[in-house]
């Protein structure tokens, strides 16, 4: 939520079919949100290859709030 609005309202299933948590140790330009942690860093990036991944609860929680009119727009089906 974000001032009474509600940005992502999805199930897990949802959101890894349109959201890829990657763990790597280089952080790709299209990453919608990146950290470093030990041994690497988690990125999170647009699901483009269908490929499952483990989610990310707080990595999600950060791509959200840094790009919330692209999620909104993602998870009401306006964007392929």
């Amino acid at each position: 939520m974000d001032c009474q609005d509600v940005l992502l309202n999805a199930s897990l299933s949802e959101i890894m079919k349109k959201i890829y948590f990657d763990y790597s140790t280089t952080i790709s330009p299209e990453a919608l949100y990146s950290e470093l942690i030990p041994g690497g860093c988690i990125q999170v990036l647009v699901n483009r290859s269908g490929e499952e991944s483990k989610v990310n609860i707080e990595a999600l929680f950060n791509a959200v709030h840094k790009h919330k009119e692209l999620i909104k727009k993602m998870f009401n089906n306006e964007m392929a």
